[in-house]
């Protein structure tokens, strides 16, 4: 195990335990055949949303995906917010691939003259993570890789940053457009620069590095998606890095739109006055 993964060193006993000594041998060795993998998947799929949500996700029965959904949004009581301006904030959720090297991100941050006013350690549940990504998780492209992520995210070690600017009109919209895309160099971006450079290293001659496997590509969606054994969209092929397409995404960040959401989400009430006081100074 490496120090670097985190918690996600703790995917060794978790595969081992959902999937069987078999499963974790066959994935660490790049000897999953396509059919394991689908049954592999469908499995993850139920411990990480559990078996209703995931029957209902596969039989495409959007409408209760939704209603879950729109339940858990309404726990949030976002009209309590709505006189709140969220202009002068924005977020990141340094996600648990990267977050060994969370202090890096704050480097990025400071250098661009954004103050953090608000920090935490987090690990989401899987109500916040649909909330955060509930576009995402519906959509027919993502059935194969969704799973994977969600098992690498949930329950694991990721990092909040809040942060506000002098200099910044619409904080949030401006972190977003310096988001950049994952798996492919982009100087000067979060995923594209920052994200890129700290995980390049774990992928060799287009194959994630022994180590890199399982606290990675646990159950092997990432590899199945770029090797076509899989349906998928495309969307890796942009890449430099393919696997890190799937692999390598690093940080959740929000737009003006979100912003609300977001910070209800991944804060209680006593903590987002508290970001707004230090805002307001």
């Amino acid at each position: 195990m490496t120090e670097r993964f985190g918690s996600l060193n703790n995917n060794y006993d978790k595969i081992r335990e959902i999937l069987g000594e078999d499963y974790l041998e066959k994935s660490l060795n790049d000897t999953l055949t396509r059919e394991e993998f689908i049954e592999a998947n469908y499995k993850i799929g139920s411990f990480c949303y559990g078996e209703e949500v995931n029957r209902l996700l596969w039989e495409r029965r959007l409408d209760l995906i939704y209603a879950l959904y729109k339940e858990y949004l309404d726990s949030l009581n976002l009209e309590e917010l709505r006189e709140v301006d969220f202009s002068k904030l924005g977020l990141i959720l340094v996600r648990p691939e990267v977050y060994y090297y969370r202090e890096e991100y704050r480097t990025f941050l400071e250098e661009r003259d954004l103050e953090v006013v608000f920090e935490k350690k987090i690990r989401l549940d899987f109500k916040e993570y649909l909330l955060l990504y509930y576009d995402s998780f519906i959509l027919d492209d993502t059935m194969y890789d969704f799973p994977s992520r969600t098992f690498n995210y949930i329950d694991n070690d990721s990092y909040l940053f809040v942060v506000t600017s002098k200099t910044k009109d619409n904080v949030a919209d401006y972190l977003f457009s310096i988001k950049g895309k994952q798996g492919r160099y982009e100087i000067g971006t979060l995923r594209g620069d920052v994200s890129y450079t700290l995980l390049k290293d774990n992928v060799h001659e287009g194959m994630f590095i022994k180590e890199a496997i399982i606290p990675l590509d646990p159950i092997g969606a990432g590899r199945m998606l770029t090797r076509d054994l899989i349906p998928h969209d495309g969307s890796h092929n942009v890449s430099d890095i393919p696997l890190l397409f799937y692999a390598g995404q690093s940080v959740h960040i929000p737009n003006s739109k979100e912003i609300k959401r977001d910070m209800a989400t991944l804060c209680d009430r006593e903590e987002i006055q508290i970001v707004l006081k230090k805002v307001r100074k």
